[in-house]
C-alpha cells in the first residue's frame, strides 16, 4: 500500500464505521477503495458497502471479492451477491464464476459454508445455461 492509501486507511480507522462507509461510498464512485479491508465494519455498514461496491458488478480479478470476504461472513456476502445477479449480463456470469468461486472455496471452512458455496456454484451454473 502506498503512502496515500496508508494515510487514508489511518483516516477511516479514526471515523465511526458508519462515517467511514459513507466516506468510501462518496469518494469511490467509479473506483475500488483499496483501503476497504483495513478496518473493522459494523454489520449494517458491511451490507451497505457490499451493496454499493459488489451488487450487480463483476470484477476481472479476485481482489474485490477477497477484500469483502476478509470481513464478511460467507453467507452474508453471498446474499448480497445473489441479490444483484439479475443486474449482471448473462455473458459476464462466467467471469464472475471464474474469479469468485475459487475465493469462496478457499475461505469456506465449515460444512455449512462449503454447502452454501456449492449451492451458489449450482445457481451460477444454472443461470449460465
Amino acid at each position: 500500500m502506498d503512502k496515500a492509501h496508508r494515510t487514508e486507511a489511518q483516516f477511516i480507522r479514526s471515523l465511526s464505521s458508519e462515517e467511514a462507509a459513507t466516506f468510501l461510498i462518496e469518494k469511490y464512485v467509479d473506483a475500488w477503495p483499496v483501503t476497504i479491508s483495513h478496518r473493522s465494519w459494523k454489520k449494517p455498514d458491511q451490507y451497505r458497502l457490499a451493496r454499493n461496491f459488489l451488487q450487480g458488478r463483476v470484477f476481472a480479478s479476485e481482489r474485490g471479492y477477497k477484500d469483502f470476504l476478509s470481513f464478511m461472513s460467507v453467507d452474508a456476502f453471498l446474499r448480497i451477491v445473489e441479490d444483484g445477479l439479475a443486474d449482471i449480463e448473462p455473458d459476464r456470469l462466467s467471469l464472475l464464476a471464474y474469479y469468485l468461486l475459487p475465493c469462496l472455496r478457499k475461505i469456506a471452512k465449515t460444512e455449512k459454508q462449503v454447502a452454501r458455496v456449492d449451492e451458489f456454484a449450482h445457481l451460477l451454473s444454472a443461470l449460465r445455461s
